[in-house]
């Protein structure tokens, strides 16, 4: 009777309390977080400098635009992980897709002939086909990473999503609010300089003349990499395949990026293997003169010559 209720006293007693430090340090996050500014502020100078007046407004609807991926990500409490600053990273630049798309629509119109609003409005609407297929692929896409990942994968995800709504909306919304708010006050706006007016204007490339000779060579690529895939296979990393865990205790505090480099130097001193191919991972555990590490060199291997041999590494 007892079985069957499922009500078997069992207590539970905790053994070991620690506390685990960032998995890749603060230095990849620092690294991370430049990666984001260094790619927004290329964006912006891109953008500014190639479209002028119009390439600055869309330079202040990617503002707004990071202050509401951000509020949002906040709003549905998110965890912001390294691969969800690289959706950010990646969500800047693919922010102004819509914008150059519309961009260039609006200097067609108005090489037709078409006047200033005119052309504004037929390049914003003729625009929204292709900026509705690029965004609505990229979601499904992320859509399958954030039901079939998890962890980092579903961070990025995330992040890819959640940017690709409100670049949408950022884009069709408030750059044209900005567009049509400077034209009304002072009459015009000046969608590229003289030097980028006619950029690629005149370029004509006859792909469907050459069509044997792509062929070809997208054939041979193919080939070459299913064979190399085939011989080679992927080189896949400890979270996949398993490795050896081991805590580390040091006589003094150090950084796990100093053993990280340190244990790169030392796979790389053996002669009998990839070192390319080994991979590990360190982070912080508990004080911080501990760490755990974690490789997946000979991890498959369970004699002693091997663990002794892993030890010596390390």
């Amino acid at each position: 009777n007892v079985l069957n209720s499922g009500k078997v006293p069992a207590p539970a007693k905790i053994i070991q309390d620690t506390v685990v430090g960032p998995s890749l340090g603060q230095e990849s996050i620092n690294a991370g977080m430049l990666s984001f500014v260094i790619a927004f502020i290329l964006v912006l100078l891109y953008m500014g400098l190639f479209y002028k007046t119009a390439g600055w407004m869309s330079d202040i609807a990617l503002l707004f635009n990071v202050f509401l991926l951000m509020g949002v990500l906040v709003s549905f409490g998110a965890v912001l992980t390294l691969p969800g600053i690289a959706g950010i990273v990646l969500t800047m630049g693919m922010a102004v897709d819509a914008n150059v798309i519309i961009y260039e629509r609006i200097k067609e119109e108005l090489r037709g002939g078409k006047g200033l609003s005119l052309a504004i409005k037929d390049g914003f609407s003729k625009a929204y086909s292709a900026i509705i297929d690029g965004n609505l692929t990229t979601i499904i896409t992320g859509i399958v990473l954030f039901i079939f990942g998890n962890g980092p994968v579903q961070g990025f995800a995330t992040t890819l999503i959640i940017g690709i709504v409100t670049s949408f909306f950022c884009a069709i919304f408030i750059t044209r609010l900005l567009i049509e708010w400077i034209v009304a006050k002072w009459g015009n706006i000046s969608f590229s300089h003289k030097w980028s007016e006619n950029f690629l204007n005149n370029t004509h490339v006859d792909f469907l003349s050459k069509r044997k000779i792509s062929y070809t060579i997208v054939v041979v690529l193919m080939v070459l990499s299913f064979l190399s895939l085939a011989v080679r296979g992927l080189n896949l990393g400890a979270e996949f395949t398993g490795g050896r865990a081991y805590v580390v205790r040091f006589d003094k505090a150090v950084s796990a990026e100093a053993v990280r480099q340190n244990l790169d130097e030392a796979f790389s001193a053996i002669t009998d293997a990839d070192a390319s191919s080994v991979s590990f991972e360190v982070k912080q555990y508990g004080n911080e003169n501990q760490m755990r590490i974690v490789t997946q060199y000979r991890y498959d291997d369970t004699s002693d010559e091997a663990t002794a041999e892993v030890e010596q590494i390390l």
